[in-house]
């Protein structure tokens, strides 16, 4: 017998909404990683905790023909509660619960078709008995994540809507069954109860339990299961042990089988393991199809942090159990179908390639799976994991939250503004004071203070009155230092440590207020923007260029290396970590406490460096424009920082081709690895804000050119940098890097190794600057990486799941040329695909979805507004043409044109609303008479 083996399904589209936890459904149609009851690690560090399973929650499907014995089939592919392996189950309980020799009349499918868009999966289940009878059984699995809805958004539901056709000759007798495990079976010490459930459109069963320790995640919560428009049989069971498990599930089974309904009461309680079946009957003639939807929905309030404060779901705000979840969702659930669809449809409804398609959806799982959206409206997201690193990664926020804000801008905003609140300041103790003493000269008073006067260590107020003097006298003030990343809650800081969280800050900013055009927000935020910039150049202007500079340890590999060998030849293991890491502090130098660190936290960057400053560049760029928006006088100050900073920046990096990765002007180091992140400020400023480069593009675009040609490696992707010329750890073992410091350039280090988000921010750069082939292979190959794996929905980092790559969003707008700009109601389009006469592809704009039509040979460009709403005012179009004529709804639109740098500008001479349904169509047409 031939056998095809394909990798393990491991990882599927999530279900579930923002901040509401998430169950993911994989190409084998099972349900994993129940993170719905705030369990680990979606609510915090520690152990996983699942109290269900894949196999806790089983979709079967009865079908019967005239004179027939019906068939019975469970909706997924291999063996189920086969927990111990079928071989030696047969030692125990007489089998498992379903086996070829006990219950040979009740499998699984042979094969499922898995097609994944979050959030919307579909499936379609093969097998040879539905095939002889005529049938045909799909799934459409989804939660209602769409673009500027968050009430629908932030809804703690999956909806599964089987779609079940007769093409054959006989009427068939259909029946669906879906059969759940309480989840407090798993609560030690919880009563497991089930109860029926019938209101509105939704009938079904409620799980409840009680005895739930208070601190429980699960205390005071609901899970409820059911069918809209009403079902068949509703009814419980409680079993005991496995062995009982089998007896009970298999007498479920043969009843079922029978008839289609389940005789018992859905009403039951007691100890030990709990189910709940819900069934729906179907009859279908030859040629007739039904759809059967099925909800689920939970309700666990008691989301609680480590420090015990109880922070809640944002959905606690509109319901107060399941079961009300379930009643909302059974009531609106076409209208909800319809717009989740709308947005899933306007990704795949291009006329460029699926798998660049696959690639942007791919990424939506991520705002079901890691984000948390508090009952008092707190958005954070998981830097990995979820449940790895930290919430609200400054520096990986940089890229993850272009895609955010292109779905949910508000929520990037409340994200900003929480990010601003903990900026560093007098009185945040100790990180105050710990990063005051991490400058040099800070420390070295402090030791003359402590000379003078030894009590001051033991008297927390007259060692802050000692920092403040010490702070006054040196000018070296660590306020306006941004925070890396949240610790396991909403408002514990992990620490201060890295120098381009300040210019990375700067351009969030930047990038909400540009695309809101909020100036409220702008102002609210205005001073800790100047408080941010002025601590960069009062902390890290060491060598006076009016750029960051890397003062070491830069990095966590470059910590001392002659203390770790003094510590192996002396035996220190261990059992002495802490004396260890002391001398590794100790021996790196003055600076104790890294200050210069950067989100390539392993790639020790000294002096200046190419990527922070260029950040640096792009942010002083961003700021002096916002300064002009507000009204503030320092906007020309800023200016004349800026032009002193790029000069130099260009004057110690450029080598005429590329920018170094570093140069020391203290040491006179230079390292001159080319890295791919080079120029992500230049990205920025151009892509997503709209407002040009900061260095000349002649740089940009020979620096992408190189970036391509060094970095990129076909069966691998685009490694973080390489030396061009030079030997990679990947192909010749562990080495040294090839710059004067001896720091050791290892296999699998981060700059030899690709990341996904930086990867696809720089293919879009090339495509939207005309390297579209260099840009596509880029795209291509970060794909087949990932669908080989089978990971295709979980890019992987610092653990999976990871924020970086959400930024695969402005994929779409990339290929289109597309940029909205909300603080100017500006909208720029220009296709980068030549896709033949036709170009076709979504644009997002923050909070809204339009699909963008353009028929070269008719000279027609058609936006047709899919999901929100937004204003324009100008419209710049990469086009041939000089004068247009434009009708919004079928109505003709008064319009200006001109030409300007080679586009259309189109002035709207009253700037008009398009909503969900609009469609605006312009004629390009050459200059009258």
């Amino acid at each position: 017998m031939r056998v095809v083996s394909v990798g393990f399904p491991a990882s599927g589209v999530a279900l579930g909404g923002i901040g509401t936890g998430s169950i993911e459904i994989r190409p084998d149609g099972r349900l994993y990683e129940w993170l719905i009851f705030n369990n680990k690690p979606w609510s915090g560090y520690g152990e996983p905790e699942f109290p269900m399973g894949p196999d806790d929650l089983v979709f079967a499907l009865r079908a019967r023909a005239p004179g027939e014995e019906p068939v019975v089939r469970l909706l997924q592919t291999g063996i189920w509660r086969d927990r111990e392996g079928l071989c030696a189950s047969y030692r125990s309980c007489g089998g498992c619960v379903i086996d070829p020799y006990h219950t040979p009349w009740v499998r699984g499918v042979e094969r499922i078709e898995f097609d994944g868009r979050p959030p919307i999966a579909r499936l379609r289940y093969a097998d040879s008995a539905f095939d002889e009878l005529g049938l045909c059984v799909e799934l459409e699995a989804f939660s209602p994540i769409i673009p500027g809805d968050l009430r629908s958004s932030s809804l703690p539901v999956a909806v599964f809507r089987f779609r079940l056709r007769n093409i054959g000759r006989h009427r068939l007798e259909l029946a669906l069954m879906a059969l759940s495990k309480n989840p407090f079976s798993s609560v030690e010490g919880a009563v497991p109860r089930n109860r029926g459930v019938q209101t509105g459109e939704f009938t079904g069963i409620e799980f409840l339990g009680e005895g739930v320790p208070p601190h429980h995640g699960m205390y005071g919560g609901s899970m409820a299961m059911g069918f809209v428009g009403g079902a068949d049989s509703l009814a419980s069971f409680l079993v005991s042990g496995e062995c009982g498990a089998v007896e009970v599930i298999r007498r479920v089974l043969v009843d079922f089988r029978g008839d289609g309904v389940v005789e018992g009461s859905p009403d039951v309680q007691g100890l030990g393991e709990l189910y709940g079946v819900v069934t729906r009957r179907v009859s279908l003639g030859p040629g007739e199809e039904a759809e059967v939807t099925l909800v689920l929905a939970w309700f666990f309030p008691n989301h609680v942090d480590y420090m015990a404060r109880v922070l809640g779901h944002y959905y606690e705000n509109m319901f107060s159990s399941a079961v009300e979840v379930a009643s909302y969702v059974s009531k609106h659930v076409d209208l909800l179908r319809e717009r989740v669809r709308a947005f899933v449809d306007a990704i795949y409804d291009a006329t460029y390639p699926e798998w660049i398609k696959d690639l942007v959806s791919s990424q939506v799982s991520t705002l079901a799976k890691s984000t948390w959206l508090t009952r008092e409206g707190v958005f954070v997201v998981w830097e990995g994991g979820p449940g790895c690193c930290g919430l609200n990664t400054v520096d990986v926020a940089l890229w993850g939250f272009v895609g955010v804000a292109l779905l949910f801008p508000d929520l990037v905003r409340r994200a900003v503004e929480h990010i601003a609140s903990l900026i560093l300041k007098p009185g945040k103790s100790p990180f105050y004071e710990i990063y005051a003493l991490a400058f040099p000269e800070n420390m070295r008073l402090y030791r003359e203070l402590l000379a003078r006067d030894p009590s001051i260590q033991h008297d927390v107020e007259k060692f802050r009155r000692a920092v403040k003097s010490i702070v006054e006298k040196t000018g070296r003030d660590p306020r306006g230092r941004v925070p890396h990343l949240l610790h396991g809650t909403i408002d514990r800081v992990d620490g201060y440590d890295r120098v381009d969280l300040m210019p990375e800050f700067l351009l969030l900013v930047a990038l909400v207020y540009r695309w809101t055009g909020d100036v409220g927000f702008l102002k609210r935020l205005w001073p800790r923007v100047k408080e941010v910039v002025d601590a960069v150049l009062r902390q890290h202007d060491d060598a006076g260029l009016k750029l960051p500079y890397h003062a070491p340890p830069s990095g966590w590999e470059g910590f001392s290396r002659v203390a770790d060998a003094m510590a192996f030849r002396t035996g220190l293991r261990t059992w002495d970590a802490v004396r260890n890491i002391a001398m590794r502090a100790l021996f790196s130098g003055p600076m104790y406490v890294p200050v210069a660190v950067n989100t390539f936290d392993a790639m020790s960057l000294v002096g200046v460096a190419v990527f922070t400053s260029d950040l640096w560049v792009a942010a002083l760029r961003s700021v002096a424009a916002m300064a002009s928006a507000v009204g503030d006088g320092d906007a020309q100050r800023y200016t004349q920082i800026l032009d002193e900073a790029r000069r130099n920046l260009v004057d110690k990096l450029w080598n005429g081709e590329y920018f170094d990765l570093w140069y020391d002007p203290v040491s006179g180091y230079r390292d001159r690895a080319c890295m791919s992140a080079a120029l992500t400020g230049e990205w920025y400023l151009e892509q997503i804000l709209g407002m040009g480069y900061a260095i000349d593009r002649s740089k940009v675009l020979s620096t992408l050119r190189v970036i391509y040609r060094y970095n990129f490696r076909k069966w691998e992707g685009l490694l973080n940098a390489t030396y061009p010329g030079k030997p990679r750890p990947a192909l010749s073992g562990d080495m040294k890097y090839f710059n004067p410091l001896g720091i050791p350039y290892t296999i699998s280090s981060q700059m030899d190794t690709p990341w996904t988000g930086v990867e696809v921010a720089v293919a879009m750069h090339m495509v939207w600057e005309g390297m579209v082939s260099e840009g596509l292979k880029i795209l291509e190959a970060v794909h087949r990486r990932y669908e080989s794996w089978g990971l295709y929905w979980n890019h992987v980092e610092c653990d999976g799941h990871y924020l970086r790559p959400l930024v695969a969003l402005a994929l779409p707008n990339a290929l289109a040329g597309a940029r909205y700009v909300g603080a100017e109601r500006s909208l720029t389009i220009s296709p980068r695909l030549d896709t033949g006469r036709v170009f076709r592809g979504p644009i997002l704009l923050p909070g809204s979805v339009a699909t963008l039509e353009v028929d070269r040979g008719r000279g027609e460009v058609v936006l047709r507004v899919r999901l929100g709403r937004f204003r324009l005012r100008r419209l710049s179009i990469g086009l041939p043409g000089e004068r247009v004529v434009a009708e919004l709804d079928g109505r003709p639109v008064e319009v200006r044109t001109c030409r300007a740098v080679g586009v259309l500008v189109v002035e709207f001479a009253e700037e008009p609303e398009l909503a969900e349904g609009s469609v605006l169509r312009l004629r390009l047409l050459p200059r009258a008479g």
